[in-house]
């Protein structure tokens, strides 16, 4: 739930107390108004050390709604990097890793940790009679990473117990307890590879081919091939290694360990259970559709959990590339899903589980959701006669016999709304008469829940505040009973925590505490500002303002990019970011202003595209008397470090810019091929991300003129550059080429590569996570605030 923004704790009475003696206090003689006090910068240290809500991991009502079971990552106990590979191999979800499972009792607020700080937890699932906590598991506590496991916490006992041998293999699927509360169904390795067979095919140990006959002795020659001519000989452009997607189905018996697979040998995308806990749905990758589209299809596949044969509902479906779009009716009798990807209609298929015709419920134009697919499952009206799926901030409804054709059922003037708990598939509606959904305003970015009335479509809005809802794969939870949601919430000031709303859903009650520490610090505050670019679309961003800011100063102002995104919608965000790496308030503390500006990109001009939407952005910081126009600095990260590398080369306004897991050579990133064999850049640069709409040999001059690396001699900006020497996504060759060619041009540059770290900082070892933040900071502080860089710091080259 991507969309959704965060709710606040509210303030501890102590402080209430402080304030209210100080509205009592008697009136003094005015003085002279002293200056704010110096805000104490934001250590980095607390910052990594801090818990944190474990990503892809929604918190779990018990069966009587009185518990609640979710999970925390304890970052002070990680020193190494998270190695996804190695996670992969023993089949841990990289979510879990340090991650801890605790249990809130509702009525009395009481919370504790039932893995007691040991091993890696993750994904828990209550029984049906609410007396077990099933979760998965490497409790092996050694210095490395063990097999994952299934285990059991028995309530009643307060025992922790392992059920069996079971090869887990983690796949972003929660598991799932059976409706006789004796077996769950979990993800498998899969039976004919078992977990060093899975290891071999996703590290890349190709089969033997025409072109692997036996050579010189000793010779090393790791071949790759493409042979049309041969059977089956389709050239192979897939993004990744869709061996990833091979695992088994399997239901482990609660008590003896037992496993009994009800789906092997095949490609599961996602699944889904019945709301009676006695069938499953699954898409089944088939192949990808053509070349470089990136779009991949999918059967529709049931199987009940008692056995029998699987029943195909529809075959080759379009879908993403996680294929996480279905739901089962209420009565668990019918199954919909949506088609998704590069080159599907939105469409909305319904089919019974019994097998048959699917039937195409709804039907629109392609449609790109913001929310990275989460928001792509149509969810059934309580009666089971409707589904409803979202679709540009409105909600739609179709009549699930196709009796009537998919409409605009509800709408915000000004701004969005976002159906609520996709993952129960059934609208949450207490009184079955309305459904609650999340409501976002657009422009102030205040969120909150509003009534949309189930006949009518009209919406009320509950309440509205400056909060943030959602994390990072982490959708909100309904109780069994459907009165009551759970859902992640944050605010500038407080880290992100669970609260649940029941009755009349005006009362949020917090139900963890998960980083109190850096709570109600004095950081800096933020406001959303607009301007309109210069092809007149209206854009807006998120302007922070140092912790102690004086009315009149200016400050100098780092601008974040990520092009094509919405990153405004991190204003009521704690740190205004996604993940505590990118804290903001590092800066903000320091005496930085920091603009998140939003920006809209075209197919085949993504570079010129930025100029024009980012630059009136910073014009609009120093309008409102904010920002120093002389101190202006620019980061991003990913496509976000290929953002910045595009607006240094077109503008000398930037003093200062650090690229991170960036690049500049859309040519080179299209090229790149991993250890597997797969052509991550392709379909990336074709029909994704990279906004070419083609190939090179059809828009040779769309990519040479979107590739920075060809106007570097125009650079004028101090740039630093942080990259992985292991990243899968951007191969640091393409950093190399920004470093080696701005060092050729004599311009200033500092590349730190950091050895064994992949794509996304926020999984790298502890001492690399601290190091690349000092040259950060450093960096800015440098050429934005004149100060001298630290000795071994952002001012050397040779580390």
């Amino acid at each position: 739930m991507n969309m959704c923004r965060p709710l606040s704790a509210g303030r501890p009475i102590a402080l209430l107390a402080l304030a209210a003696a100080a509205l009592c206090r008697p009136a003094r003689a005015a003085s002279p108004v002293s200056p704010p006090v110096a805000a104490q910068p934001l250590a980095i240290e607390d910052v990594l050390r801090a818990p944190t809500l474990a990503a892809y991991s929604p918190p779990a009502f018990s069966p009587d709604g009185r518990r609640l079971a979710f999970v925390v990552t304890d970052n002070g106990r990680r020193q190494a990097a998270v190695d996804q590979k190695e996670t992969l191999r023993h089949g841990l979800g990289w979510y879990g890793v340090n991650a801890d499972i605790w249990v809130s009792e509702l009525a009395t607020n009481n919370r504790r940790r039932i893995t007691g700080g040991t091993g890696n937890n993750w994904s828990p699932a209550w029984s049906p009679d609410g007396r077990r906590l099933a979760f998965l598991a490497d409790r092996s506590a050694g210095p490395g990473l063990g097999p994952a496991r299934l285990w059991i916490w028995e309530s009643e006992t307060d025992k922790l117990r392992q059920v069996g041998m079971a090869d887990i293999r983690e796949g972003f699927s929660p598991i799932v307890w059976s409706a006789d509360g004796k077996s769950i169904l979990v993800t498998l390795f899969p039976e004919e590879l078992g977990r060093e067979g899975f290891s071999a095919v996703i590290d890349g140990a190709a089969p033997a081919s025409s072109a692997s006959k036996p050579g010189v002795p000793g010779a090393t020659p790791k071949v790759f091939e493409s042979d049309p001519g041969a059977a089956g000989g389709a050239p192979m452009t897939d993004q990744i290694n869709t061996n990833v997607w091979r695992r088994d189905l399997g239901l482990v018996d609660a008590e003896t360990g037992e496993v009994r697979r009800i789906a092997k040998g095949v490609r599961i995308g996602s699944y889904v259970a019945s709301p009676d806990r006695r069938r499953v749905a699954y898409s089944r990758l088939t192949k990808s559709e053509k070349p470089g589209a990136g779009q991949y299809l999918f059967d529709v596949v049931v199987q009940d959990f008692a056995g029998a044969s699987p029943r195909v509902l529809a075959t080759e479906q379009r879908l993403s590339l996680f294929a996480n779009s279905m739901s089962f009716a209420p009565s668990a009798d019918r199954v919909a899903w949506r088609l998704t990807g590069p080159l599907a209609d939105d469409d909305v298929q319904v089919a019974p589980v019994t097998g048959g015709s699917s039937k195409r419920v709804a039907h629109n134009p392609h449609y790109e959701p913001d929310s990275g697919g989460e928001g792509d499952v149509p969810v059934w009206d309580p009666s089971g006669a409707a589904v409803y799926f979202t679709r540009n901030g409105k909600i739609w409804r179709a009549p699930a016999d196709g009796s009537r054709p998919a409409a605009e059922f509800a709408s915000l003037p000004g701004g969005e709304l976002e159906i609520l708990a996709p993952r129960r598939q059934v609208l949450f509606s207490p009184d079955r008469k309305s459904g609650v959904v999340v409501a976002l305003d657009s422009g102030t970015k205040k969120i909150g829940f509003a009534r949309v009335d189930l006949q009518s479509g009209s919406v009320v809005s509950i309440f509205s505040e400056a909060r943030r809802y959602g994390g990072y794969g982490t959708e909100p939870a309904i109780s069994p009973d459907g009165s009551t949601v759970a859902y992640i919430a944050e605010d500038a000031q407080h880290p992100a925590d669970i609260f649940v709303r029941g009755g009349d859903l005006s009362r949020a009650v917090q139900v963890s505490e998960v980083a109190p520490a850096l709570a109600n610090r004095p950081f800096g505050r933020a406001e959303a500002i607009e301007w309109r670019d210069l092809d007149g679309n209206t854009l807006r961003g998120a302007l922070v303002y140092p912790a102690g800011y004086e009315p009149g100063k200016r400050y100098p102002l780092i601008v974040k990019v990520y092009g094509g995104s919405s990153i405004s919608n991190d204003l009521n965000r704690f740190g205004y970011a996604s993940a505590s790496f990118e804290n903001l308030q590092l800066y903000a503390t320091r005496g930085y202003a920091l603009l998140l500006s939003d920006s809209k990109l075209n197919v085949g001009s993504p570079m010129v595209d930025l100029m024009k939407s980012v630059m009136p952005g910073i014009d609009k910081a120093v309008q409102v008397g904010l920002a120093d126009p002389d101190r202006i600095g620019v980061t991003g990260h990913s496509y976000g470090g290929y953002s910045t590398l595009c607006l240094v080369t077109q503008s000398p306004r930037f003093k200062a810019a650090v690229m991170r897991a960036g690049m500049g050579d859309l040519v080179g990133a299209y090229g790149q091929l991993s250890p597997d064999g797969t052509n991550y850049g392709l379909a990336w640069a074709e029909s994704g991300q990279g906004r070419m709409g083609g190939s090179p040999w059809e828009f040779r001059s769309r990519y040479l003129e979107n590739s920075p690396i060809f106007y570097l001699d125009r650079v004028k900006t101090p740039m630093l550059i942080i990259h992985g020497n292991e990243d899968d996504a951007v191969q640091s060759n393409l950093a190399d080429e920004v470093f080696t060619g701005l060092r050729r041009l004599g311009k200033t540059v500092t590349y730190a590569r950091y050895q064994g770290e992949n794509h996304w900082e926020g999984a790298w070892s502890y001492p690399n996570q601290l190091d690349s933040l000092q040259r950060s900071i450093a960096w800015f502080d440098r050429f934005l605030k004149a100060e001298p860089a630290p000795a071994g710091k952002a001012a050397s080259t040779s580390k």
